[in-house]
C-alpha cells in the first residue's frame, strides 16, 4: 500500500513549498506492518494519545513544477469479529479515571451531547446500559432507522446528522459514539483506508472509512462499524456484526483520538502551503498479493 501526495506549484512566476502531514498505521491485532518506507525526507512523532504522523515537505518547487512525497508499506490484515455473551453485563464506571476522562468528553464538537436531539436520542434506546450487547443492538437498530448512508464534501455533527436523517460513516459514528458516551460509555474513533473492488482494479482510494470503538470495563475496547450492514426499512435489522469490524479490506491510519496534534479532527492527511501557491492531490493505492 501507498499513500502518495503530488504537490504542484500554481504560484505563476514564483517558487512554491509546502508540508504534507499524514497519519501513520501502525502494527496491532488488526494489522501487520512491513517495511514502512518513505518519499521525500519525513519529520516523523507522536500525538499525546501515541498516534505516530510523518510531516513530508516538498523543498522548493519551481512554477509548473511538482514533487511527490508520502509513504510505503507491505501489511498483512484481518477481518475481526468480536464476540461478547448476551449476558454479559458491564458498569461502564468502572473504566479508569483517566481512559473516562479523555474518551467520555463532551468537548468533541462534532457530537453535540449537549444538544436535545442528541440527548433525546440517547436516551430512547429503551435497554438497560449495562447489558453491553443487547444495548448496542438496540442502539444501533435506533441509528439504522434514523439514518441512511449519504457521502458528501462535510461533516456535521450528531444533532444536524439525525435532524436531516442522513450521513456519511464519519457522521454515523458521531450519532452513535455520543449515545454510548451520554450513557456512560467512553468511545474514540478508527479511521482508515478502504482496499474494495475498485481499488482492485488500481483506482485509488480517496473516500476512506471511519467507525468507533467502545471501552467496556472487563472485556477492553470493542470496534463497531456503525453504518455497517444498514438495510434501510429491512427490519429486523441482521444481529451477524454489531461488534467487530467484517473486512480485512481496511489499513487503520489513526486510531485512540478524536483531535491530536497534527491532524486535528482529520484522520488520513493534510497540507499547508509554506511558501507560494500549491495544489496537493493526495490518495491511497493498493495492490494485492
Amino acid at each position: 500500500m501507498r499513500f502518495r501526495a503530488v504537490i504542484s506549484n500554481t504560484a505563476g512566476l514564483a517558487a512554491a513549498s509546502a508540508r504534507v502531514t499524514a497519519a501513520l498505521p501502525a502494527a496491532d491485532w488488526r494489522q501487520d506492518l512491513i517495511n514502512l518506507s518513505y518519499e521525500g525526507t519525513p519529520e516523523t512523532g507522536t500525538d499525546r494519545y501515541g498516534q505516530a504522523y510523518a510531516r513530508l515537505g516538498s523543498g522548493s518547487i519551481a512554477p509548473g513544477g511538482s514533487v511527490t512525497v508520502g509513504w510505503t508499506t507491505q501489511a498483512r490484515l484481518w477481518a475481526l469479529k468480536v464476540r461478547v455473551p448476551d449476558s454479559r453485563l458491564v458498569d461502564p464506571a468502572t473504566a479508569d479515571a483517566t481512559l473516562r476522562g479523555h474518551f467520555l468528553s463532551a468537548s468533541f464538537p462534532y457530537l453535540a451531547m449537549s444538544s436535545p436531539t442528541v440527548t433525546n436520542f440517547a436516551a430512547a434506546v429503551g435497554v438497560s446500559p449495562a447489558n453491553f450487547v443487547n444495548f448496542g443492538r438496540g442502539l444501533r437498530d435506533q441509528v439504522f432507522q434514523a439514518l441512511s448512508y449519504n457521502l458528501d464534501s462535510v461533516w456535521d455533527d450528531a444533532a444536524t446528522v439525525l435532524q436531516r436523517g442522513s450521513g456519511s460513516c464519519s457522521e454515523y459514528s458521531f450519532v452513535t459514539s455520543a449515545a454510548w458516551r451520554l450513557n456512560g460509555y467512553p468511545t474514540r474513533f478508527v479511521g482508515a483506508s478502504t482496499g474494495g473492488s475498485a481499488l482492485e482494479s488500481g483506482a485509488p482510494d480517496d473516500t476512506y472509512h471511519r467507525w468507533i470503538e467502545i471501552y467496556a470495563p472487563g472485556i477492553g475496547w470493542v470496534p463497531m462499524d456503525c453504518n455497517h450492514n444498514d438495510s434501510g426499512s429491512v427490519t429486523p435489522f441482521s444481529n451477524e456484526l454489531v461488534f467487530g469490524v467484517n473486512s480485512r479490506k481496511l489499513i487503520v491510519l489513526k486510531g485512540g483520538c478524536e483531535d491530536g496534534d497534527w491532524l486535528g479532527h482529520g484522520y488520513t492527511w493534510n497540507y499547508n502551503a509554506t511558501s507560494g501557491s500549491v495544489d496537493v492531490d493526495g490518495a491511497y493505492e493498493w495492490s494485492w498479493r
